[in-house]
């Protein structure tokens, strides 16, 4: 099928587009993309059941593309809660939000230095932020003979 509309644009003359197959990529927030299948061939016209592929591609990349962008929020939502905590923990242990900061990016650059992949180089750079985390708030082991009597009286 030879669609006349195509036939004065410079863009698909210039790259001899003879079919198009543009589908939209639904994602949760709405359609922000799509999904765009040009064939230069002039005897040749998309089928059916390539416009129902290209289709179902646009769906599943619009359903992985939310997916992703979830996570990248949930973990943004975490790293923000963390730095939270850390700004409370420095008002009771001023510095302590500075230090764990350089702690996580000398965990990262130790990790990239080894060639580490971005999950674990996330997981290094938390460990770095929490890594003295029972100092912050007091660790159980280390509360005074005192305290653990009270406990045992209540």
């Amino acid at each position: 099928m030879r669609d006349e509309r195509f036939s004065s644009n410079e863009s698909v003359m210039r790259h001899n587009i003879h079919a198009v197959i543009c589908a939209p990529m639904t994602l949760y927030e709405g359609n922000e993309a799509a999904l765009y299948v040009a064939g230069d061939d002039p005897g040749i016209s998309f089928t059916e059941q390539e416009l129902e592929l290209v289709a179902a591609m646009a769906d599943q990349m619009g359903l992985a593309l939310a997916h992703i962008s979830s996570k990248l929020r949930r973990r943004e939502y975490m790293l923000s809660a963390i730095r939270m905590l850390l700004k409370a923990a420095d008002v009771t242990v001023p510095g302590i939000l500075g230090k764990n900061e350089r702690m996580a990016g000398y965990m990262r650059a130790i990790g990239r230095a080894l060639h580490l992949g971005p999950g674990q180089l996330e997981k290094l750079q938390l460990a770095g932020m929490l890594h003295n985390y029972a100092d912050m708030v007091g660790h159980p082991m280390e509360r005074s003979a005192e305290d653990k009597v009270a406990d045992t009286v209540d």
